[in-house]
């Protein structure tokens, strides 16, 4: 199976049924390749908008932070229905979080699940700072308990944290979905954290 072609065509239901996870991984990495390198597909986007009117069959899941900076189409090069996003300050799972990529996977078949943290990232350098705000409190409280896994030492301590709630963040997703857990131990899906460096454009898989 060749990436780039793959890349760049319209996933229909036996292209997806044909990536693996690991392929699916694959793609995602070659699609940073080219954006890091300024070399992205020049998709027909009216061609994918008209063969995903009425159905769509993603290859991956995106469980991101909502920084306006970490756009997840751009950054993995991917095209109008390659891939499901799910977003939040902090990419901190919750039931809702659970529930989306329950259904990214087991309803609608994608093969891989990211949680992509990124540097800078303003949940993390909140939860660090003790901010405090009416509906926010709560999510941040969910990264702050997790200081204590990184030592006080760590230069780039943010940075540092917002990998380690990636991290985290995989471990809830199993633990908190029996359907994840049996897909993830039968093999037929993977969750894997990353993170994205902004001063160069690329992800790091942890």
């Amino acid at each position: 199976m060749d990436i780039k072609t793959l890349s760049s065509q319209i996933k229909t239901k036996q292209l997806q049924a044909e990536i693996t996870p690991d392929i699916a991984k694959q793609l995602l990495e070659e699609g940073n390749k080219r954006f890091v390198e300024n070399n992205m597909i020049n998709r027909s986007h009216k061609s994918f908008i008209l063969e995903t009117i009425n159905e769509q069959y993603p290859f991956a899941v995106i469980f991101s932070c909502i920084d306006s900076r970490v756009v997840p189409e751009f950054i993995f090069d991917q095209g109008i229905g390659d891939i499901f996003i799910v977003r939040n300050a902090g990419n901190v799972v919750n039931q809702d979080v659970v529930g989306s990529v329950e259904y990214s996977c087991a309803v609608v078949g994608a093969k891989l699940v990211v949680v992509l943290a990124h540097t800078s990232c303003g949940a993390v350098n909140s939860a660090v700072n003790n901010v405090e705000l009416e509906n926010l409190t709560p999510l941040l409280r969910k990264i702050k308990s997790l200081e204590k896994d990184v030592s006080k030492d760590t230069a780039n301590f943010a940075d540092e944290l917002a990998k380690v709630n990636a991290i985290h963040s995989v471990n809830e997703l199993l633990k908190n979905s029996k359907i994840l857990k049996e897909l993830s131990d039968k093999k037929e899906i993977k969750i894997i954290p990353a993170i994205y460096q902004h001063s160069t454009g690329k992800v790091s898989w942890l």
